[in-house]
């Protein structure tokens, strides 16, 4: 009798079954009357016992294909590689992101890393590796993924979360994936924490800045000196102005708290400044020096706290506004009083000599 063989089956010789039997590994059996044929499939897939095809099947995981009429061999994968379904040779494949790979003929595990880590292409172990700048990883078998930092911020090695920390001093953040630049400033110009632009921002008064990627540092101005905003000088780049006095170093100018009497000229190093000089006229604190407006007979001598002047002393004469008292010149029977404004005085009164 005609052999009734189902498709994947067949009936060799000796056969007592109508129905056959299941075709062997390597070939397929169409059914029917026909005889069992060599399977030709491609490289990644084999022919298993009871093919009715000669594509045959995907090559299961672990083991790996060469085609044709051959039987799946079991793979034997480096650490960091398995033999995935279809997989053509012994190397197998390089273990996905996120999961980790033991090697030989094992499947491919979920990665299993604290946050900041990640299983990176050709993982061997579950613990993975620190995430890379510019990206945060959240942990277990998650994929790193890429940063969202505003600009000032970035996603340093080993982030977890995407919106990023600061960006350090001398360094400058574009935000998103980008990583942190060394920043290119100016002299008297430097890039604090947070910066996105690497020109950097204004020296703060008090310190000097050099250039590039370098941090402020603190002044150190003589007395009397100090750092203005934006300066690039370690020692010091202006006279503290007047009405102020600076003590050196990385102190800004102080107002000045002098007595009536006393004035801080441009330059000084101490509170209470300096005693007015002849001709001028100080009120102290902050207010400089005020030239003086007294009228003949009257002068302002060293230490004087009004404009008007005080009254000339005896046997000197004062021309006024900014002349000192000078001595009198009076011949005999004359002399110099109080506030006198004449070089040769006046008469000497009755009942004195002169």
């Amino acid at each position: 009798l005609e052999c009734r063989a189902y498709p994947g089956s067949y009936c060799p010789q000796g056969t007592s079954d109508s129905f056959g039997i299941l075709c062997p590994a390597g070939s397929f059996c169409s059914g029917g009357t026909a005889d069992q044929q060599q399977c030709s499939t491609d490289a990644g897939s084999f022919c298993p016992v009871g093919s009715a095809e000669p594509s045959g099947v995907t090559c299961s995981a672990g083991f790996y294909c060469t085609g044709g009429s051959s039987a799946p061999e079991q793979c034997t994968a480096a650490l960091g590689s398995f033999c995935p379904q279809g997989s053509l040779s012994s190397a197998g494949s390089p273990c996905p992101a996120g999961f980790y790979c033991t090697g030989g003929a094992a499947d491919k595990s979920p990665c299993n890393a604290k946050a900041g880590l990640y299983c990176a292409v050709g993982s061997d172990n579950w613990v993975g590796v620190l995430c890379p700048a510019g990206s945060y990883c959240t942990g277990g078998a998650a994929n790193k993924q890429d940063c969202r930092a505003l600009a000032g911020k970035y996603c340093a090695e080993g982030s977890s979360q995407g919106l990023g920390v600061s960006c350090p001093v001398g360094f400058y953040c574009e935000g998103g994936a980008v990583v942190k630049a060394p920043c290119t400033a100016a002299p008297g110009l430097f890039c604090p924490e947070g910066s996105s632009d690497p020109s950097g921002v204004q020296c703060p008064a008090g310190s000097f800045c050099t250039e590039g990627n370098a941090d402020k540092a603190p002044c150190r101005a003589s007395a009397g000196y100090y750092c203005t905003e934006g300066s690039a000088d370690a020692e010091g780049n202006a006279m503290c102005p007047a009405g102020s006095y600076c003590v050196g170093n990385d102190f800004l100018p102080q107002a000045c708290t002098g007595p009536p009497g006393n004035y801080c000229p441009e330059g000084s190093n101490g509170a209470e400044g300096l005693v007015c000089p002849q001709g001028f006229a100080c009120s102290g604190d902050v207010s400089d020096k005020s030239a003086c407006t007294a009228q003949p007979g009257h002068y302002c001598p060293v230490g004087s706290s009004s404009t008007s002047g005080s009254f000339c002393p005896i046997g000197q004469y004062c021309a006024g506004l900014r002349s000192d008292a000078l001595p009198c010149q009076a011949v005999p029977g004359s002399y110099c009083p109080s506030c006198s404004s004449n070089i040769d005085g006046v008469l000497c009164p009755a009942s004195f000599w002169c």
